[in-house]
């Protein structure tokens, strides 16, 4: 469905309900960031098909990797 069109919808329910998934993961990425010393993220693509019509949402997550863990 993608963001664009979730905002939409979101904006027309009376939902109160908040998800923290995207709140979780940001707060251990900054975590693993800091002890690594290290940049991870999370980048988000609205998608669209050859119309302009919302397609999905693409979420890129790069994650830290601790080197000394490997050797």
């Amino acid at each position: 469905m993608g963001r664009e069109m979730a905002m939409e919808l979101k904006s027309k329910s009376a939902t109160t309900r908040k998800s923290l998934g995207l709140k979780i993961t940001n707060d251990r990425l900054a975590i693993m960031n800091e002890k690594n010393n290290q940049q991870g993220g999370i980048t988000f693509i609205d998608l669209k098909d050859e119309k302009g019509n919302p397609g999905g949402t693409k979420a890129i997550i790069k994650i830290p990797v601790d080197s000394d863990y490997y050797n």
